[in-house]
């Protein structure tokens, strides 16, 4: 039975050929539609309950240019669109957007040109995180299963509406994570005297353990992994496998320029999750030195690249916490660090978890996860009486 592509940005005019040749069945996963409309609002009713189908159910694939008979694929025509596939996608994307509620993520758009000049349109949804999704066109609620799409019965929306709550599930796994990080059950050793950060990046599809990574796809993934210190990574930095997955490690370095030990890991799970965690302990009250920008918004982007390159889907759930910050210091350049700085605030709690954000698709660049996380950086900045994250800014962290 055919489920949809493993990427679809690698779909080509051939792969499609062959779906035709082999006479592949619609499913409950797989649908076939001979033409796009979307002129007007009939026709793009029809369009958000196919998709929103798909979403409030099992997910699937929705390939539009292929003719069909009884079900199954029998000519690839491509259907006709005055103007430019790009523009085309955009108008889906509003739509799907505008008149969709909750709103959708997680879904990916391929546009295709053919040889006869005509156009195809493959996309596949995820199995919603956040169900059940309104047609906002007609006010309904619409399921597929194995008969077709239908509108849901009041017993279906009651099943839709229980469904887990993927932002409460991605709190409760940093919470537990990070107590037992905190109760040095994890992979740090115990140090008493300790700066900890620990940033967790949860995918939905993770956290109901929809993924189950191989030996080789871990083994990828570990490929492209380094610790959050990267001065110390090289031949100290160790890979192993656990439990959980893979991890790399560095043992308890001691940095004599700056006076201070430092440790780290990075967990890779084969459920498709990323924890990663840094420790500094000082033998003294000197300041410590913690890059934001440089370090932990470049760390999210690769970590985030990395799930991206192993086809992880989006949306994904990404939390900091900080353990024994209390005391700290925000200021904003190397230069103005010291108890003398007018822009040096106290922050007055040991403990800090920074607001889950959500990253509805993978940025393209640093700044890019930079601007998505602003949020919850400004908490930090709060948290020391500031009003907001300096966004344009390379902003430094000390301590003292």
């Amino acid at each position: 039975m055919f489920s949809g592509f493993k990427d679809i940005n690698e779909v080509k005019e051939d792969v499609l050929e062959r779906l035709v040749a082999e006479s592949v069945s619609e499913n409950i996963f797989f649908e076939i539609k001979r033409d796009l409309n979307l002129s007007n609002r009939d026709e793009k009713s029809e369009f958000v309950k196919d998709v929103s189908s798909f979403a409030n159910s099992d997910g699937g694939t929705i390939i539009w240019g292929v003719n069909e008979e009884k079900g199954m694929a029998q000519e690839l025509l491509g259907f006709d669109y005055d103007g430019s596939i790009d523009n085309l996608k955009l108008t889906i994307e509003n739509i799907l957007r505008d008149q969709i509620e909750p709103r959708l993520y997680g879904y990916e758009i391929k546009g295709l040109q053919l040889k006869n000049g005509k156009n195809v349109i493959i996309m596949t949804i995820p199995k919603s995180w956040n169900p059940p999704h309104r047609n906002l066109y007609n006010n309904k609620f619409h399921i597929k299963n194995s008969s077709g799409v239908h509108d849901a019965s009041v017993d279906e929306l009651r099943g839709l509406f229980m469904s887990d709550d993927y932002m409460e599930v991605a709190e409760h796994v940093r919470q537990e994570r990070f107590y037992k990080i905190t109760q040095r059950s994890s992979n740090l050793s115990k140090h008493e005297r300790r700066e900890l950060i620990v940033l967790h990046i949860l995918p939905f599809s993770s956290l109901k353990k929809k993924v189950l990574l191989s030996h080789e796809e871990l083994q990828k993934l570990s490929g492209y992994a380094h610790l959050f210190n990267r001065r110390y990574e090289g031949e100290r930095a160790l890979l192993s496998y656990n439990f959980d997955g893979a991890l790399i490690s560095n043992k308890s370095l001691y940095d004599t320029d700056r006076g201070e030990t430092i440790e780290s890991y990075v967990q890779l799970s084969r459920y498709g999750y990323i924890e990663a965690a840094s420790v500094r302990v000082k033998p003294d009250d000197e300041y410590f030195e913690f890059l934001i920008y440089n370090t932990l918004i470049h760390n999210l982007y690769d970590y985030l690249d990395m799930l991206r390159i192993i086809n992880i889907s989006t949306p994904e759930a990404v939390t900091f916490s900080f353990d024994s910050v209390k005391r700290k210091l925000l200021f904003d350049s190397p230069n103005q660090a010291g108890p003398q700085s007018s822009l040096n605030k106290l922050i007055d709690f040991r403990e800090l978890f920074l607001p889950i954000i959500l990253f509805e698709s993978y940025p393209v660049t640093a700044e890019e996860t930079l601007s998505v996380f602003k949020p919850a950086l400004d908490v930090l900045w709060n948290a020391a009486g500031q009003p907001e994250f300096p966004l344009k800014e390379k902003i430094n962290i000390t301590a003292k």
